[in-house]
């Protein structure tokens, strides 16, 4: 998601959370987010469930009055929104339906997130990130549309793919590596704050496109809206640990990372398990 290489260095405020061993959190996806509904000091709106947020939260402070007397850092999005970073105490952050709830936090960071009201929903309160996943064991099913937090792995029914993972130099985003059909190794991280994004140098792209393992898949749309010169892409016969997969809808931006984000384009086709401490993601085909 947005700031995840600016805000990596920031010290993660302290949560002491007091609830049962599990913990259910019914969501929205809207292209391709999910959002949570949840409470900052008394304001209402919906937190971005991000485990590429390094945070335990990040809020917006377009939308909850916060003081600006702390000033932590001034950065850059991915998308070119300069944004000043500033850190306050919350009285309470409570989420929705969920028994979940957070009292008295200390040096909790929070920036102007106008440009997600615009883009996604006009109630963003913030980013629910990595900070308090960590933790937990979690379970995300796109499909009922429903976050489950254990405190220890619980086994499902179903085809099980197991990915172990190591961390990114970001530290917090779970990092596998595929083998594509002509022998190259590719960098691939799971976010959920991502929607499918491959960035890949110019040598790259042209030589998998030319060996007709990344063709054009859709273009002029994204999740049902028109977008002038929007284009995305198919990657086939991708292997990991002898499983071949074929990804679709990824955006393309050109740079020297020659790595892809496995976002909502590719989570959704699964109900993953994201075990943080053990390091390994469990994706389950429902039966």
């Amino acid at each position: 998601m947005y700031l995840k290489s600016i805000l990596a260095f920031i010290t993660l405020s302290l949560l002491v959370i007091t609830t049962s061993a599990q913990v259910l959190i019914p969501f929205h996806l809207v292209n391709g987010y999910i959002l949570i509904d949840a409470e900052v000091n008394q304001v209402k709106g919906k937190f971005i469930f991000d485990t590429g947020t390094p945070l335990n939260f990040m809020l917006n402070n377009n939308l909850v009055p916060l003081d600006k007397n702390t000033f932590v850092v001034t950065g850059k999005t991915g998308s070119g929104q300069v944004l000043d970073v500033y850190k306050s105490n919350i009285d309470r952050i409570k989420i929705t339906q969920s028994g979940l709830e957070f009292n008295n936090l200390q040096n909790i960071t929070h920036t102007n997130f106008s440009f997600m009201q615009d883009s996604i929903a006009s109630d963003i309160l913030g980013t629910f990130g990595y900070g308090i996943m960590k933790d937990y064991v979690v379970t995300i099913d796109y499909d009922r549309q429903i976050i489950k937090m254990d405190t220890a792995y619980k086994e499902m029914p179903g085809l099980k793919l197991i990915t172990a993972f190591h961390y990114t130099n970001e530290g917090n985003l779970p990092e596998v590596t595929f083998t594509a059909a002509n022998g190259r190794k590719i960098q691939a991280y799971f976010d959920t704050g991502s929607q499918g994004v491959m960035k890949f140098n110019k040598g790259l792209f042209s030589e998998l496109s030319d060996e007709h393992l990344l063709e054009a898949y859709s273009t002029g749309f994204l999740y049902g809206y028109a977008k002038a010169g929007f284009q995305t892409y198919l990657i086939r016969n991708l292997r990991y640990n002898n499983i071949v997969f074929d990804i679709k809808h990824l955006s393309y931006t050109q740079g020297d990372e020659n790595k892809i984000s496995l976002g909502y384009s590719f989570l959704k086709n699964y109900i993953s398990v994201w075990d943080f401490n053990n390091k390994v993601i469990n994706l389950y085909k429902d039966n």
